[in-house]
């Protein structure tokens, strides 16, 4: 359980904007075998590791990924993270969506930077696109409220969209690392 509570906090938290629709392209065949395999997550500012295993699985009719937990103890009240890869320009990108009771939700955002060991995962900077988008109105289909954002764009508006800041450090924050080595050394 920790590995989802800990992954569902760092894109929730740490700052991903939710979105109605997923990322990738229906039949789009992106998938990368090295995300694949036994590993540990973080957050950016936590000490504790928690193991995940991340398995190749179907997501909406493609080869996607399924991160569950390792420990046993943690296996009883898990339900997985489901992920597909979207690569726009070049660059990767992750669509997640948490699972409750079975059914998938919101699709959230990261995009994945190899590094030795592993990965740097960066997430969409939830203040910076709020504001960005209080500044810019009209550059991506989306609803307010209150605090919350969510994106509303279909596919291929919300790949313009993260087009347009792929080059923007302001608008990803590093969220949580994922290494392969046990134990990881903290970065």
């Amino acid at each position: 359980m920790r590995i989802a509570v800990v992954l569902v906090a760092c894109v929730v938290l740490t700052g991903c904007i939710g979105s109605v629709h997923p990322l990738y392209y229906a039949g789009e065949k992106t998938f990368d075998k090295k995300l694949l395999g036994d590993c540990y997550f973080t957050e950016v500012d936590k000490d504790e590791w928690n193991p995940a295993r991340v398995t190749k699985t179907t997501v909406a009719g493609e080869a996607g990924y399924r991160v569950m937990p390792i420990e046993p103890e943690d296996l009883k009240e898990a339900e997985p993270l489901l992920a597909r890869l979207a690569r726009i320009d070049r660059v990767n990108y992750l669509d997640v969506q948490e699972v409750q009771n079975g059914v998938p939700g919101p699709h959230f955002f990261a995009r994945p930077k190899e590094v030795p060991g592993g990965y740097d995962i960066y997430v969409l900077d939830k203040d910076w696109v709020k504001n960005y988008l209080k500044e810019h109105p009209d550059a991506v289909k989306h609803t307010v409220d209150g605090d919350t954002v969510e994106l509303t764009a279909k596919p291929h508006g919300l790949r313009r969209f993260i087009r347009s800041l792929s080059g923007n450090s302001e608008a990803w924050t590093l969220g949580f690392y994922m290494r392969r080595t046990a134990p990881p050394a903290k970065p």
